[in-house]
């Protein structure tokens, strides 16, 4: 029967009608001959579904005779057989096979063979990719971003797997990396990302100006922040109450004066300036407030709060903070600087910020020669809470990031479910209802997301993905087979390389109920070819 799905013995079944139903009950099967007597009808068949549609003519052999199974049989493989349709189907299209003369007895012969993953290579990138310092260098570290894609396996990626002149995509664009790296190297980029403060980050972090003018952005950049910390606080704006949670009461209202004296006087600067000083107060707000700033997900500790319970006592708190000001607008000139003066950024960034790249349609964009992504880790933190307290204060309304926070990865419905033998083994451990709804979902957004971003791909195109292996009930889920076996088997993809990058350094909060107590020891960059 159908070896490999956990039924080892061939088995019969006997219908009274010419049609095929609940053929097994574990799913898995692929590559099945479907034998009516005597007739071998092979087919793609799991479940009581079929799950490929015919693609071309099926060669049907009986009695030494070749015959032409000349129609497709149009069933959708994520719904039921429509059994009436089926049997018509069936009757209609084998031809010279009178209907009165097979008989109901239907043979099933398994012959599944289960998708043999590689072991991955070890690999280090950082040393690979020796002319990139260090990952924070230039303006890779000009923000904080949760679980960042280190630009060594981007260059890697480029280098290796991308031609001159190539255009790349990162359906999952988070800080930037890629289109930066791309940019460096002369290659076009195409980046899409859920998070709307990409539109403060990126100009800044990849500039389109010239090392003059940003010379002169700088200048006005430190008047205009002065005007915003030390001006009167005149025409105070209600921002959002609930922004009170996370300061003392003292500070929050400091903050509320400084951050309406931006919006009051934004409009009188460059866009270039205004996005500058934006984001020295996403710092400084976040650092002076009672928000962990050293970790990505947006809750009060107890070391922050003896931070800022010390904070509260000094004398000249609001001196300390307007240096504290200057020192992080300093750090933004000299990490620009540098970028300017090192690198020469010819290639085009382009990049949809706020946007759901589960549903944007790639149609829109070229076609493109290579991915280089990293997208969200299963449980790894609520990506638009991170950045919930920043978004509040740039003006976005709580109904707008209840939005966002509604279409993020896995905490959104599951539209449907990704099956394969690896999958369907690791998911049948679990036995927690929420965690397997978590567990649909993730997988459902990220993979159709990929193959949706891949539909760009041009021939013999590369994928790079990297990803880690998170815990689910204690079990660990590695998510680069789930991805491997999917391209695969159900696009077509040739395989070419597994890494295992183990890595140096992780932000853990030991303190906190966490899933993977000890963090991802590894991460593992799968890369494919489009056929």
């Amino acid at each position: 029967m159908c070896r490999g799905s956990g039924l080892a013995n061939e088995k019969i079944y006997i219908f009274k009608e010419l049609f095929l139903i609940k053929m097994v009950k574990k799913e898995g099967c692929s590559n099945m001959e479907v034998s009516f007597h005597g007739i071998n009808l092979k087919k793609n068949i799991c479940g009581g579904k079929i799950t490929c549609a015919t693609t071309g003519n099926i060669v049907v052999e009986s009695e030494g005779k070749k015959l032409v199974y000349e129609q497709q049989i149009d069933v959708n493989p994520h719904k039921p057989i429509n059994k009436p349709h089926l049997q018509q189907t069936l009757r209609e299209s084998i031809i010279g096979i009178k209907p009165k003369k097979v008989k109901s007895k239907i043979i099933f012969k398994g012959d599944h063979q289960p998708l043999e993953f590689p072991k991955p290579k070890i690999i280090s990138f950082r040393e690979e990719v020796s002319d990139i310092p260090n990952t924070k260098y230039l303006t890779h570290s000009l923000y904080y971003h949760p679980a960042k894609f280190i630009p060594q396996i981007v260059r890697y990626c480029l280098d290796n797997y991308c031609q001159e002149n190539d255009i790349v995509l990162d359906p999952f664009a988070g800080s930037g990396t890629t289109a930066l790296e791309s940019s460096i190297k002369g290659h076009d980029s195409y980046m899409t990302d859920i998070n709307p403060l990409l539109d403060y980050f990126y100009p800044i972090k990849m500039p389109e100006f010239d090392l003059k003018k940003w010379g002169k952005y700088f200048e006005d950049a430190e008047v205009f922040l002065e005007k915003v910390l030390k001006g009167e606080k005149t025409n105070v704006l209600d921002i959002n109450g609930e922004l009170a949670y996370w300061y003392p009461k003292e500070l929050y209202n400091y903050f509320i004066g400084v951050w309406s004296n931006y919006h009051n006087l934004k409009n009188k600067e460059k866009t270039i300036t205004q996005k500058i000083v934006i984001l020295v107060l996403f710092r400084l707000s976040k650092l002076y407030s009672l928000a962990e700033h050293s970790m990505p997900k947006l809750f009060i500790s107890k070391k922050k709060r003896k931070f800022m319970n010390e904070f509260l006592e000094k004398k000249d708190k609001y001196g300390i903070i307007e240096k504290k000001a200057s020192n992080f607008l300093k750090e933004i000139n000299s990490s620009v600087t540098d970028l300017l003066k090192e690198k020469k950024l010819s290639g085009k960034i382009n990049y949809f910020s706020g946007t759901d790249s589960y549903k944007f349609d790639f149609k829109q964009i070229p076609k493109i020669d290579c991915i280089v992504t990293s997208p969200p880790y299963l449980q790894a933190q609520e990506y638009i809470r991170t950045f919930k307290m920043e978004m509040r204060w740039s003006g976005i309304s709580n109904e707008k990031i209840k939005e966002y926070t509604n279409q993020e990865i896995p905490f959104r419905k599951s539209e449907g479910i990704i099956k394969g033998d690896y999958i369907n083994e690791i998911k049948s451990k679990l036995t927690k209802k929420n965690l397997i709804a978590m567990f649909d979902s993730y997988f459902w957004f990220t993979i159709k997301t990929l193959e949706y971003a891949a539909e760009r791909l041009n021939k013999n195109g590369k994928i790079c993905i990297l990803i880690g292996n998170p815990k689910m009930e204690g079990i660990e889920i590695e998510i680069w087979k789930v991805i491997y076996e999917y391209f695969i088997k159900n696009l077509n993809y040739k395989p070419l390389e597994v890494f295992d990058d183990k890595i140096v350094s992780r932000k853990l909060f030991k303190g906190r109920n966490n899933q993977n107590p000890e963090g991802m020891k590894s991460e593992y960059l799968i890369v494919l070819e489009k056929s």
